[in-house]
C-alpha cells in the first residue's frame, strides 16, 4: 500500500468542517426540541446558580400561560409562579443528597394566579456547560381529598413549628438531625446543611456530651421522657450558650423507635435572671439577718408570716412561737386598738404609716419600748395583700433619751439658775445665753441674740481686752478670770470678771463665757481697801500717838503752870491762854484721827452743830488758798444725837470738796446752818423724813458743778472725778453712811459751772448740852500720896509739879521696874498710882496688875495716848478704877483724881 495508505487513512478521518458541526448540531437541537414538544409532560431547565429558565417545552407554555419567550432568562419568583419558595429549596437539598427526585409534589401558580398541583421529577445536567437541573412535571388538577388534608396539616405543622420561639428537632439514633425547625437553626447559627452533618458531640463540651448521651441512653432503654437536661451550647466563634433540651422516643408508622425528638431552649438570659435573682435573694436574705433591725411581713389579719433573727431577738421568741402569731397577742389591748386602726390606715390609703411609741409585751413578759414602720404589701396585680415593715428596738435609746432629757433639763436648771451670766460666742457675736446674762446686761433675749458682746464693753476696757484675747489667738493663753467694766441697758457701769474655754458649738469653734456680776464685790473691796487703809492709819496713829500726846501734854501741862504764874489780863497771859486753846484744838484733832482709824461704834449724845461748825472753819480758813472766800450763816444752836468728831468729819469733808472745787477758778465757800419744820405737805417729803423738826446744814460752792451724767454716782464708794492720788471715792459714800445713821437725809442740787449745794437734815433732840474744847475746873488735894510712873522725863516732871499744885505729895519714878520695887518695898506709903501705858520693861497695865497683887485696894490710874485693847470696861476688870487720855490737861487730871480718891471713901 505503501505511502499513499496512510495518507488516505488520514484523509478518511479528518474532522467535520464547522458548517457540518452546526448543521449536524442544529439537526439535533430540531430533534431536542421535537422530543421535548411532543412531551405529555412539562419539561424544563433552570440554572443552578440563578434559577433562571434556560430551556422549556411547548406544553410547560400552555400550562403556565406564558410564552417561550416570557419565561426563558426569567426565574419562578419573577414569574410569581411559586406558592412555597421552601419547596424548591427542599427540591435542591433532596438532590444534593440523593442525586435524583421523583415525584416531589409542590404547587405553582399560573399566569391567570390559578393554582396548579404537580408531581416533579428531576435530575442534575450539564446544559451548555453550566449546571442546571431538568424538570419533568405531571399537573393534575386536584388530589384526594386524604393526600390535600395530609399536605395542609403538614404545612400546618412546619409553620407552627416554625413560629414557635423554642427550637424543635429530630434526630436518628446516634444523634444526627433529620429535622429542625426555624430557631433550632437561629440557636445554632449555621446553615440546614451544616447542621445536617453534626452530632451533639460537636457542639458541646465532652462533659455535657457524656451527660447528653446518658440522658438518651436513660430515655431509650428506660422508655420514658426526660423534661429538660441542662448544657452548654459552644459556637464556632467560642460563643456559649446555656440550652435546655427535653428528649422523647421518636417512632415510625409501625412502632419502631428510630431516634428522638424533643424541644431546644435558649436559657442563657433565664439562666442570667436566675442566678440574678439568686443572688438578689440571697442579698436581700443576708441583708434581712444580718441588719439589727427587725423585719416582718403579715397578712392582712395581722398573722406574722416572716420575720428574721433581729424580729426574733426583739420579742426573745422562738421562731414556731412567733410564725402565725397576730399582733394581739403580743400587744396591750389598747395598743393593739391603735394597732389596727393604723394598719386600716394602711389598708384604706395605701401609704406608710410610723408608730414611735410602741410597746411590745415579750414572751418573757418584759417590755420593749420600740418604733415600728407600717407598709402595705401588694401582689403582681396591685392588690393589698398584707403588710410588711421594720420594728426596731427602742428600748436602750429610750432609757438614754430619758437620761439625756433629765441631764439637759438638769444642764437648763442649772445654766439658767447659775449665779453667773452664761452665754456662747462665734466670732464675736452672741449665740446663746442664760437668764443671769439677761439680768446682768439689762438687754432681753431679742436684743441679745447675735449682739457683740465687744458693744458692751467700756471704752477704757476694750485694749485690755484685746489684749487678752491676741494672748488667746497667738500664744494660747488665757488668764482664768479677768475683770473689765461694761456698760448696761441703762448706761450704767458694772464691774464683770470673764472667764472663756474654747468649745465647738453647731460644728464650728465658739467660745463658751461664764460672766459674773462683781460690782457689789468690787464696792466691798474697796471698803475692805479702806478699812486696811484706816486700820494701816490707826496702826500709825497708834503708833506715834503716844510720843505725839507726849509732846502736847508737855506743852500743855507747862504752858498751863507758866499761866497759873504770870499776870491775868496782860497780853503774855492771853498769849498763854491761845496756846492752851491751840493744845486744845490738837489733842481732839488726835482724837478725831484715831477714833476715824478705829472705825468704831461711837457712843452718841446731844451736840450742838454750831459750835462744831464755827471750830471747824477755823481750821479750814487757815487752809484754803486767798481766792476762796468763806461765807458763814451758823445761827441754830439746837442739838442733834451724834458723834462730835463724826460730825466734824462731815463738814470738813464737804467743806474740802467745795473748795477743791474752786481750785483752779476760785470762788465762794458758804456754810449756813439753821432750823426747820417739815410737815406732812412740805416738799422735802420726798427725802423720806417724817414731820418734825430739823436742823438744817446746807454747804454750797460757786465751783465747776458736777456733770449730769455722773451726779447720780457720786455716793457710791469709790467714785471720784479727782485725780489719781487726791482722794479715794469713800468721802461722800462715808457721809451719806454718817448722816443716815443718824436718822437724817442728804440731797445734791448742781449745775455745771454754776456750783453744787449740799444740804443736809438732822433730827433735833430736846437736850441742850454744848460742846467745849476747854473745861476749867478746880479740884484740890489734901495731902493725898501719889506715885507717878511715866517713861518721858518731860512728863514726869511736869506732872510733879502740876499734882504738887493741886495739893498731893508727889513721888515720881521714869522706870516701871524701879516703880514696882519702890511699891513691894513700901505697899503702904502710897495713896494712889498714876501710871503711863506704854513704857519699857514693864507696860502700864502689867505695872498695875503686879501693884494689885500686893495690894488689891491701891487705887490706879492708867494714862494712855492710844490702844485698840484698853477700854473702861477692860480696866474696871482688871482694878484700874480711871483712864485719862494723852494729852493729860491740868484740869481733866485733877477731876479724876478727885473723883478716884473721893469714891474710895
Amino acid at each position: 500500500m505503501g505511502r499513499d495508505g496512510p495518507q488516505q487513512d488520514k484523509k478518511k478521518e479528518a474532522k467535520p468542517t464547522y458548517e457540518q458541526l452546526e448543521a449536524s448540531l442544529k439537526s439535533s437541537k430540531t430533534a431536542f426540541q421535537t422530543l421535548l414538544d411532543i412531551s405529555p409532560f412539562s419539561i424544563a431547565i433552570t440554572r443552578l446558580e440563578d434559577e433562571s429558565f434556560m430551556l422549556v417545552n411547548q406544553h410547560q407554555c400552555e400550562v403556565t400561560g406564558y410564552t417561550q419567550e416570557q419565561i426563558i432568562g426569567r426565574t419562578p419568583k419573577e414569574l410569581n409562579m411559586l406558592v412555597d419558595q421552601g419547596d424548591r429549596n427542599r427540591m435542591i437539598k433532596l438532590l444534593q443528597k440523593q442525586g435524583y427526585l421523583d415525584k416531589f409534589e409542590t404547587r405553582f401558580k399560573t399566569k391567570n394566579d390559578r393554582f396548579i398541583h404537580s408531581q416533579v421529577s428531576a435530575r442534575l445536567i450539564k446544559y451548555e456547560e453550566q449546571d442546571c437541573l431538568i424538570s419533568a412535571s405531571s399537573y393534575v388538577n386536584t388530589l384526594s381529598k386524604t393526600q390535600q388534608a395530609l399536605q395542609e396539616s403538614e404545612k400546618r405543622f412546619r409553620n407552627i413549628l416554625n413560629s414557635i420561639p423554642e427550637g424543635y428537632y429530630e434526630v436518628d439514633l446516634k444523634g444526627r438531625f433529620v429535622f429542625f425547625n426555624d430557631a433550632i437553626l437561629n440557636l445554632f447559627g449555621c446553615s440546614s446543611d451544616e447542621l445536617m452533618k453534626i452530632t451533639y458531640k460537636d457542639y458541646t463540651t465532652p462533659e455535657d456530651a457524656q451527660k447528653i448521651l446518658k440522658a438518651f441512653n436513660d430515655v431509650y432503654s428506660k422508655k420514658h421522657s426526660v423534661d429538660f437536661v441542662e448544657y452548654g451550647l459552644v459556637l464556632e466563634d467560642g460563643t456559649v450558650f446555656q440550652v435546655e433540651v427535653s428528649i422523647s422516643l421518636l417512632r415510625d408508622n409501625d412502632g419502631n423507635i428510630i431516634g428522638f425528638y424533643g424541644i431546644n431552649r435558649d436559657r442563657t438570659e433565664q439562666k442570667k435572671s436566675e442566678d440574678a435573682l439568686r443572688e438578689s435573694e440571697e442579698k436581700y436574705r443576708t441583708i434581712l439577718e444580718e441588719m439589727d433591725e427587725g423585719y416582718y411581713e403579715s397578712d392582712l389579719h395581722g398573722n406574722l408570716t416572716f420575720f428574721n433573727d433581729a424580729t426574733l431577738k426583739i420579742h426573745r421568741g422562738l421562731a414556731n412561737d412567733l410564725l402565725g402569731k397576730n399582733y394581739k397577742q403580743y400587744l396591750s389591748p389598747v395598743q393593739a386598738q391603735k394597732n389596727f386602726q393604723l394598719f386600716k390606715q394602711i389598708y384604706e390609703t395605701g401609704e406608710n404609716v410610723k408608730i414611735f411609741d410602741y410597746e411590745i409585751i415579750r414572751e418573757d413578759g418584759s417590755i420593749c419600748l420600740a418604733e415600728i414602720s407600717g407598709y402595705p404589701r401588694k401582689d403582681q396585680q396591685g392588690k393589698i395583700t398584707g403588710f410588711w415593715g421594720i420594728t426596731r428596738d427602742r428600748t436602750e435609746q429610750k432609757k438614754a433619751e430619758i437620761a439625756l432629757k433629765k441631764s439637759e433639763e438638769l444642764y437648763r436648771q442649772l445654766v439658767e439658775n447659775a449665779n453667773d451670766g452664761i452665754y456662747i460666742t462665734h466670732q464675736g457675736h452672741i449665740k446663746f445665753h442664760n437668764s443671769k446674762t439677761v439680768m446682768i446686761t439689762g438687754y432681753n433675749d431679742e436684743t441679745l441674740e447675735n449682739m457683740k458682746f465687744s458693744d458692751l464693753i467700756h471704752p477704757e476696757d476694750k485694749r485690755n481686752i484685746y489684749d487678752v484675747q491676741q494672748s488667746r489667738f497667738e500664744q494660747g493663753v488665757t488668764p482664768e478670770v479677768f475683770s473689765f467694766r461694761v456698760f448696761n441697758k441703762e448706761k450704767a457701769i458694772l464691774w464683770v470678771e470673764l472667764s472663756m474655754i474654747d468649745i465647738i458649738w453647731e460644728g464650728e469653734t465658739a467660745v463658751l463665757n461664764f460672766l459674773r456680776d462683781v460690782t457689789h464685790q468690787k464696792k466691798i473691796e474697796g471698803q475692805l481697801v479702806q478699812a486696811q487703809k484706816m486700820e494701816a492709819i490707826g496702826t500709825l496713829a497708834g503708833g506715834i500717838a503716844h510720843d505725839f500726846n507726849n509732846i502736847l501734854a508737855s506743852m500743855i501741862g507747862f504752858t498751863e503752870l507758866v499761866l497759873e504764874d504770870v499776870e491775868q489780863d496782860t497780853s503774855l497771859a492771853d498769849n498763854l491762854k491761845e496756846v492752851l486753846i491751840g493744845g486744845g484744838r490738837a489733842k481732839d484733832l488726835v482724837n478725831q484721827i484715831l477714833a476715824f482709824a478705829r472705825q468704831s461704834e461711837e457712843n452718841l449724845e446731844p451736840v450742838m452743830v454750831c459750835d462744831i461748825a464755827n471750830e471747824a472753819l477755823r481750821l479750814i480758813r487757815s487752809s484754803l488758798p486767798s481766792t476762796i472766800e468763806i461765807q458763814s450763816n451758823i445761827i441754830s444752836e439746837s442739838s442733834i444725837l451724834a458723834n462730835p468728831t463724826q460730825v466734824n468729819q462731815i463738814i470738813m469733808n464737804l467743806c474740802t470738796n467745795a473748795a477743791h472745787a474752786m481750785e483752779e477758778s476760785g470762788g465762794t465757800l458758804s456754810i449756813d446752818l439753821f432750823d426747820v419744820c417739815i410737815t406732812e405737805s412740805d416738799e422735802s417729803i420726798d427725802l423720806n423724813l417724817g414731820p418734825g423738826d430739823y436742823l438744817k446744814l446746807e454747804i454750797s460752792d460757786t465751783g465747776a458743778g458736777i456733770p449730769p451724767d455722773t451726779i447720780n454716782s457720786i455716793f457710791e464708794p469709790y467714785f471720784t472725778t479727782k485725780k489719781v492720788g487726791e482722794g479715794t471715792g469713800m468721802g461722800l459714800s462715808v457721809v451719806q453712811g454718817i448722816v443716815q445713821k443718824y436718822g437724817g437725809r442728804i440731797r445734791v442740787q448742781s449745775e455745771p459751772s454754776f456750783g453744787t449745794m449740799f444740804t443736809l437734815y438732822f433730827p433735833v433732840v430736846d437736850e441742850q448740852k454744848g460742846h467745849s474744847f476747854v473745861e476749867k475746873r478746880e479740884f484740890v488735894g489734901c495731902g493725898e500720896r501719889i506715885l507717878l510712873v511715866d517713861d518721858e522725863f518731860p512728863i514726869v516732871k511736869m506732872g510733879r509739879q502740876l499734882l504738887m499744885r493741886m495739893g498731893y505729895e508727889v513721888t515720881t519714878q521714869t522706870n516701871s521696874q524701879n516703880a514696882l520695887e519702890l511699891f513691894r518695898s513700901q505697899p503702904d506709903a502710897f495713896d494712889l498710882v498714876i501710871t503711863d501705858m506704854t513704857m519699857p520693861n514693864l507696860t502700864g497695865d502689867q505695872l498695875a496688875q503686879e501693884m494689885l497683887q500686893i495690894r488689891p485696894d491701891i487705887l490706879v490710874v492708867l494714862c494712855t495716848g492710844y490702844s485698840k485693847q484698853i477700854t473702861e470696861e477692860w480696866a474696871e476688870q482688871v482694878g484700874i478704877k480711871a483712864l485719862v487720855f494723852k494729852p493729860i490737861v491740868k484740869d481733866d487730871l485733877a477731876a479724876t483724881i478727885r473723883r478716884v480718891l473721893d469714891k474710895s471713901l
